[in-house]
């Protein structure tokens, strides 16, 4: 039934509640390491090694799929998690430990962003496919939020290895996915009609409770069925070289290149990385403490997330992303402007302290509505199923080697331009890149897996 995928879609995107953690969890120990000795090179180092372990585990994501199907292979994040959870919260601030456990933590979070939306986009009905592939970022989101809520909390009892154990906890979830079937058309890549009739059977809108619900199961899918073996014999088959010489598979890998520029650029994850180090420092927020100015980002980014899973199916992939990202360079600009303005009147940003917070809100709220979700998603079905693993492979690496260079190259940009103008930068490419997505990004809502790859038009 439609509720079974709901429900199988969400908990097959716990792995994204655990990277969320993850990324989340800098936030508040980059800040209390300064106390325990270390160095601002290595406090560095600790935040964006998961990067780096991020962008190894994505090149080797289809390699694990050559060991492991998809739910054992998910399933396997949560020991791996475990062991790096247990590296950080037992390291006793020993920087070391910390980084392997980081490193582990981000080899984990590159495996799930490929496989993750992948299976969730092969057991989706075409119908609510969109919105079943949102709860990914969903769960990241709320990942980020348990974490800024630990961290409020523990108030000022904030014991680095108490609050990275309670983080370590959030991998728990990903073990659910064992009780989930593969999908239909990984079994009869596989060969196995049987288990691919179950699977399909799981997922039926029209089941019925008469004597008959077998026979009108049967039917029901039967059509979808051949489709997917057919799609079957085409991934077996072995790849042709015309794929390189298809321009319909260049403009969705560009599509997928330029969104996740779009959201390595918008700053979010810096933001989130460095939370408290921002609204500690930066920008206070009036009667807010830090710790509460970051639980308001936190439920912005639930809220739009929610928001983007009503509005998919409403309105289309391509006119959220063009509003979000327009509407992420406005809020942008303005929070370039209130700089601006607050150098040259410091009694401007007293009376008007309100307006970074606001800014960054809205801001976290418009990218939450669009770029965010489809950034983490759009790679799971606008790729051949003959090159859908490496293709999502290579965008997944892209989006975490993307963030990691702006985290070294930011501070040099701020030097060298000053903040303000680095901030009207960013604004500016999220306009043009607005203009982009709309032109490159193909909608898919209502459409089969087997619609989408009729739509390449390949030949042998």
């Amino acid at each position: 039934m439609r509720l079974r995928q709901y429900f199988d879609a969400f908990i097959a995107s716990f792995g994204g509640f655990a990277i969320g953690v993850s990324i989340a969890w800098n936030s508040s120990v980059s800040y209390q390491l300064n106390d325990t000795g270390a160095t601002i090179l290595e406090i560095g180092f600790i935040g964006f090694i998961l990067n780096i372990g991020a962008c190894i585990g994505s090149i080797f994501a289809p390699c694990i799929l050559k060991i492991f199907d998809f739910t054992n292979a998910i399933f396997l994040m949560f020991p791996v998690f475990f062991i790096g959870w247990s590296f950080i919260s037992f390291s006793q601030t020993n920087v070391i430990f910390i980084m392997i456990g980081r490193l582990l933590c981000g080899n984990c979070c590159g495996i799930l962003c490929v496989l993750i939306p992948i299976y969730v986009a092969e057991i989706a009905k075409k119908e609510i496919r969109n919105r079943l592939m949102i709860f990914f970022h969903l769960l990241i989101n709320c990942g980020i939020m348990y974490a800024f809520l630990i961290d409020y909390l523990q108030e000022e009892e904030k014991i680095i290895w108490q609050y990275s154990l309670l983080c370590g906890i959030s991998c728990v979830p990903i073990a659910c996915i064992i009780f989930l079937p593969e999908s239909a058309f990984y079994y009869l890549t596989k060969n196995d009609e049987i288990m691919a009739k179950q699977s399909l059977q799981r997922y039926q809108n029209n089941s019925n409770d008469d004597d008959d619900s077998d026979d009108n199961d049967s039917n029901d899918f039967s059509e979808e069925l051949e489709e997917l073996k057919s799609l079957a014999a085409i991934f077996q088959s072995k790849v042709s070289s015309s794929l390189l010489k298809n321009r319909k598979i260049w403009r969705s890998f560009f599509a997928s290149v330029v969104l996740v520029l779009t959201h390595q650029f918008s700053l979010i994850n810096i933001i989130i990385f460095y939370a408290f180090t921002i609204f500690e420092l930066k920008y206070p927020s009036g009667d807010f403490d830090t710790s509460e100015t970051i639980l308001i980002i936190g439920i912005v980014q639930i809220a739009g997330s929610v928001l983007s899973i009503i509005l998919i199916d409403l309105i289309g992939r391509r006119k959220l992303l063009l509003f979000s990202s327009i509407f992420m360079g406005i809020f942008l600009a303005l929070l370039g402007w209130f700089m601006k303005v607050e150098k040259e009147n410091t009694e401007f940003s007293e009376k008007y302290y309100w307006i970074p917070l606001t800014c960054i809100s809205l801001y976290f709220a418009s990218f939450n509505c669009g770029i965010g979700p489809l950034a983490w998603s759009h790679h799971a079905d606008s790729f051949p199923v003959e090159i859908k693993l490496i293709g999502s492979s290579v965008v997944v690496f892209l989006s975490w080697a993307l963030s990691l260079i702006i985290i070294l190259i930011l501070y040099m940009l701020i030097v060298f331009y000053g903040e303000v103008t680095t901030i009207f930068v960013f604004a500016t490419f999220s306009w043009i890149d607005s203009i982009l997505l709309f032109f490159l990004i193909r909608e898919t809502k209502g459409k089969s897996l087997s619609d989408i790859q009729f739509e390449f038009d390949i030949t042998e």
